[in-house]
């Protein structure tokens, strides 16, 4: 018997059978694809994932503990807490020469002024992955949290950062919910820090005064060198400076914003330690508000970042030069950052409130001052602005000239207060002298403070 034939045909029964002809000419019989260890394989690179993940968000959520415990903090009074999406953020770039030394204050040239003033004022307000920037004009005429009448800027050294905070609310309605502050020191320490920030200008820029000599062109900027880029007052005038400020910020949002800084740890932590050694800031301000204000801050690295400046007009008041607001126009700037803030002192949401037109508006206009006539001739005024006058009287004496609005109008009663001469006092209560005001009707009381010459201007 030929038991070689018998042990071939046994061998090759012994072939597992692994199916189908397979594409590209395979057969049964052919080697089987190694699934195993493509499975072991992609399993590797998950995990490596996962690692690189993790130490992404670890390394991320450093830098934030670095940045928030880096942060001088500082009680603020007044401000409001936020309920909604939106963040506003009171920025201010404070004149205090406090922590500079004689050297410092000579190189930086800051002279050698005590007290504390604001240089610079914004509000940086962020609702989702939308931006803007309002500047509030330092030569603004505005009622401060005392009462008193004057530029904005002075506001800080009157009773600190909460002063301001109530000026600015009292002035815009628009709530602040946080508050941060850097001086002329830290903002020259941050820019170093991010290793300096480019900018292009078209003619030489000379102030000695602010230590100021640039030749036409683009060029980085150390810290010291932007600091009177952006104090300078000699050039221009203070609108032209605000946006000098405001280009300065996007381009060093821009440079914090590049791979170089945010890839390079070193960097990294240096630039986050930097930039909360240059603040100070209310406790309110933790990793939540920076999460949210980064996020919307992309658009201000990518240039995206609506800016705008508070109108005013220029004039003279008491011997100085100012700007007298036009809170009519400035209401187009104000009323978005209304929008999913809760009201000073309310946890509730607050909607914007819109002004009416002037001819929806009822008017009860009441002499309470010293001038006879000045309701009848204030009526007129009103009437050939467009607005709806239902009586004309006189009641008891007043010192100052107040607006009652009933339940719904608040948005009337702003209307009437930005047309007349003076800053009224608002009241919202619905009742005046024993009279009930109903709906959105307007009574305006003329006070002691307006005189014969005082009248809404056409």
């Amino acid at each position: 018997m030929d038991t070689r034939a018998t042990d071939d045909r046994a061998d090759l029964g012994s072939e597992p059978d692994w199916g189908p002809p397979m594409a590209g000419g395979g057969t049964r019989g052919s080697t089987p694809p190694r699934r195993g260890r493509g499975r072991r394989t992609l399993r590797r690179i998950g995990t490596v994932l996962l690692v690189v993940l993790l130490v992404v968000v670890a390394w991320g959520a450093a830098l934030a503990w670095h940045l928030d415990s880096s942060i001088q903090r500082v009680e603020v009074s007044g401000l409001t807490p936020r309920d909604g999406a939106r963040v506003n953020l009171l920025v201010v770039g404070s004149d205090s020469r406090a922590d500079l030394s004689d050297e410092e204050r000579n190189q930086l040239t800051t002279g050698d002024a005590e007290g504390e003033r604001t240089d610079s004022i914004m509000v940086l307000s962020v609702r989702g992955s939308e931006a803007s920037l309002t500047a509030f004009p330092r030569d603004l005429w505005v009622t401060r949290c005392d009462g008193s009448e004057g530029r904005i800027n002075a506001a800080l050294g009157i009773d600190g950062p909460g002063c301001l905070v109530d000026t600015i609310e009292g002035l815009s309605d628009v709530p602040i919910h946080n508050w941060a502050e850097v001086d002329f020191g830290g903002f020259r320490e941050l820019v170093d820090a991010v290793g300096g920030v480019e900018i292009c200008v078209d003619t030489d820029l000379v102030d000695p005064l602010a230590g100021l000599d640039l030749a036409a062109g683009c060029q980085v900027l150390d810290g010291t060198q932007a600091l009177g880029y952006v104090r300078t007052r000699k050039l221009d005038n203070d609108l032209e400076r605000i946006k000098r400020q405001q280009e300065f910020l996007g381009a060093l949002a821009r440079r914090l914003a590049t791979p170089r800084t945010v890839l390079d740890p070193v960097r990294a932590w240096q630039t986050t330690g930097a930039v909360g050694a240059a603040l100070r800031a209310d406790p309110g301000l933790g990793l939540v508000e920076f999460a949210r204000l980064g996020w919307g801050g992309r658009s201000m690295a990518a240039g995206e970042v609506t800016t705008n400046t508070v109108p005013g007009t220029p004039t003279t008041i008491n011997g100085a030069a100012v700007l007298e607001p036009d809170l009519v126009a400035a209401e187009e700037l104000f009323a978005p950052l209304r929008t999913d803030a809760a009201p000073v002192g309310d946890a509730s949401a607050r909607p914007t409130v819109a002004m009416p037109d002037r001819s929806a508006i009822e008017v009860t206009v009441l002499n309470a001052g010293d001038v006879p006539g000045l309701a009848g001739t204030t009526a007129d005024a009103l009437s050939v602005l467009g607005y709806d006058v239902v009586e004309v009287g006189d009641t008891s004496d007043v010192a100052t000239t107040t607006i009652v609005a009933g339940p719904d109008g608040e948005g009337a009663a702003r209307r009437v207060a930005a047309d007349l001469p003076v800053d009224p006092t608002m009241d919202t209560g619905g009742s005046f002298d024993g009279r009930t005001v109903t709906g959105d009707a307007v009574v305006l009381v003329l006070g002691g403070d307006l005189g014969a010459d005082d009248l809404p201007a056409e």
